[in-house]
């Protein structure tokens, strides 16, 4: 899954959800992005990626896992309309779900975002596990150092709503 993002717009944002729970957002641009072109993506291998990172989560925290794509830096004029993938799976699934998105132009880029819902969680572990899973080697010990330094009081249940760390500096 490593492969996916750009190491250069690598961010990680830890926010609350609706229902008190804890969503972890990692986001860069497309690694296979082709400057002002169409998202040609397999679907197939996304939803491999995906299931793969669902069934070797441990313990009972992960709720959901859902991988999207974004653009960047587009006009929406809706004269080109096509579809990108988004591939999602959830407590009870056992097989990733491929949906799709409509877009009406075509960016200079293309992003990608996994989002992770957890239950509200007082521990960095499950977030960590998420993360490395999908970031494999590109996650670095200073990474990690930094990600629970400052993951620590979101977590703790302080005044801070929202927790992100660009990984830009570490490249």
């Amino acid at each position: 899954m490593e492969n996916n993002f750009n190491k250069d717009y690598l961010t990680i944002s830890v926010g609350r959800t609706r229902e008190n729970g804890v969503s972890l957002s990692i986001t860069s641009d497309y690694a296979y992005s082709d400057r002002k072109s169409q998202l040609y993506v397999n679907p197939k291998g996304l939803c491999s990626d995906v299931e793969r990172i669902w069934k070797g989560r441990k313990g009972s925290k992960l709720q959901s896992i859902v991988l999207s794509f974004d653009e960047i830096d587009w006009y929406d004029d809706m004269c080109n309309v096509y579809t990108t993938p988004i591939i999602s799976i959830g407590k009870g699934s056992r097989k990733a779900k491929v949906g799709s998105q409509q877009h009406g132009s075509i960016p200079k880029e293309w992003g990608i975002e996994l989002e992770f819902t957890f239950l509200d969680t007082k521990v960095v572990t499950p977030l960590l596990d998420a993360i490395k899973s999908t970031l494999g080697s590109m996650f670095t010990k200073d990474m990690e150092k930094e990600f629970k330094k400052g993951v620590k009081p979101f977590l703790s249940g302080g005044d801070i709503n929202r927790y992100h760390l660009s990984l830009e500096e570490y490249v």
